[in-house]
């Protein structure tokens, strides 16, 4: 399944962002928002809402689990 991190990383890299325009956007440490999209954080709404946001989605859509895609790459049990 996907998570939010994995949801962020997919609609950013949909709008062709890279960590480091959309963090800065944000006001955001660009290791901080990597950290998000790797799942090592737990976010207030606020935090979540503001990702949403700036990425011009709804927060649902970033907080909906959905199936794995299969360009989906490096998955816990994936080979390396």
């Amino acid at each position: 399944m996907r998570t939010f991190g994995d949801n962020v990383r997919a609609q950013r890299m949909q709008r062709g962002l890279s960590q480091q325009v959309i963090s800065a956007d944000l006001h955001m440490d660009q290791s901080f928002f990597a950290s998000i999209e790797r799942g090592k954080r737990n976010l207030t709404f606020k935090t979540a809402q503001k990702i949403a946001d700036g990425l011009d989605v709804d927060l649902l859509t970033l907080l909906t689990l959905a199936p794995e895609l299969p360009n989906d790459k490096n998955k816990e049990g994936s080979p390396t």
